[in-house]
């Protein structure tokens, strides 16, 4: 270059020996950025190779690709730059604005969002819905297909069984919009209650009133259960829900719980009463969680009170909760300081043995 110092180059050889080092620490340490004008796409993995006769990046080991907003992890993927589309295997999680899934295989167009999933758990995040299947195809925006299906708004896991849903072949799900499938049944902790060889429903992402899918069931304790609920879209940040439960051997139950957010506080409050006529009783339940925040005060609850624990060892749905010694609530004030925190704390034991709830033991 016309101009440039000759002796420039050498004055500091040291510095062209810390350059190269620089970038052989990076060829090495499996962390690439792609073309960011072409692609905008970051690999980081354990081994990462790249094959330039086909365009495309091997990464093993703690896999990470980024594009955008879609994320996808794996213990094994060929990335093909050209195209974006990702193949994975092991571990497999993608996840975007819109939807988390979980599987052991996957091909995903990362810039489209689009591709297929094999036995996997989808979370669409926008409505709260899970989708567990086999043969997803995740389409355009929200959008999926899929061989066979499972549908709830119960938290869901590959493990587990969740409250309620819907199961059936050829699902079609547009969120927002609706969902299709064939040969369906409506399953309580996965038993097939009921048999539809078709369905077609709404399915919303926004909250509304009205009423909620009902669980059924049947015991040789309790008899016939049918228990519907009615959500109430009190406010965007206020909601409630009334359920009703009939036991056909046992007797009826009511229950109200509501629920707010404010800017300055937060709540969640539930109240039961059941009449079992078997047990000639009486079952009152009052929950609470509840959070203040002034200047720089803090103040918190969380109540928990059954007047019998006879109640829990009949009607609860969970272990933990039929064999758990006590019923514990609390509630505390306080104020954090700059290195410190003064509080002050109350605690309420409830004895759950022999269905005595008498005095508190704490």
């Amino acid at each position: 270059m016309r101009g440039e110092n000759p002796e420039s180059r050498s004055q500091n050889p040291g510095a062209n020996i810390q350059v190269w080092l620089f970038l052989f620490l990076i060829l090495n340490s499996g962390f690439f950025i792609l073309d960011s004008a072409v692609f905008a796409a970051t690999i980081s993995a354990d081994s990462l190779d790249y094959l330039a006769e086909e365009d495309k990046y091997v990464a093993t080991g703690h896999v990470r690709i980024e594009e955008d907003d879609a994320l996808l992890l794996a213990d094994r993927a060929v990335f093909h730059q050209a195209t974006s589309l990702a193949e994975a295997e092991g571990n497999v999680v993608y996840e975007d604005d819109e939807t988390r899934a979980e599987t052991d295989h996957a091909e995903m167009d990362l810039k489209k969002k689009t591709g297929r999933l094999h036995d996997a758990v989808i979370f669409v995040k926008k409505g709260h819905y899970w989708i567990t299947g086999e043969g997803f195809e995740k389409m355009d925006g929200d959008h999926y297909k899929a061989k066979t299906a499972s549908f709830t708004t119960c938290d869901s896991s590959p493990d587990s069984r969740p409250d309620w849903c819907f199961k059936g072949n050829d699902v079609d799900v547009v969120v927002s919009k609706k969902i299709t499938a064939r040969n369906v049944t409506y399953r309580i902790k996965g038993i097939p209650l009921l048999y539809s060889p078709y369905l077609a429903a709404p399915v919303k992402s926004e909250r509304s009133t009205g009423l909620l899918v009902p669980l059924i069931g049947n015991s040789t304790e309790k008899g016939i259960r049918f228990s519907p609920a009615f959500f109430w879209a009190i406010d965007d940040n206020k909601d409630a829900t009334l359920t009703l439960d009939y036991y056909s051997k046992r007797g009826t139950g009511i229950g109200a719980e509501y629920r707010y957010v404010a800017v300055d506080s937060k709540g969640q409050w539930y109240g039961y009463h059941l009449k079992d006529r078997a047990l000639d009783k009486k079952f009152w339940i009052l929950k609470g969680q509840q959070e203040y925040k002034a200047a720089r005060w803090e103040a918190k609850a969380d109540i928990n009170y059954v007047n019998d624990g006879l109640y829990y060892k009949d009607y609860a749905e969970q272990n933990d909760a039929r064999t758990q010694r006590f019923l514990q609530s609390f509630a505390e004030i306080s104020l954090p300081l700059k290195n410190s925190r003064i509080a002050l704390t109350g605690q309420y034991w409830v004895d759950m043995r022999d269905g005595n709830a008498g005095a508190p033991q704490k």
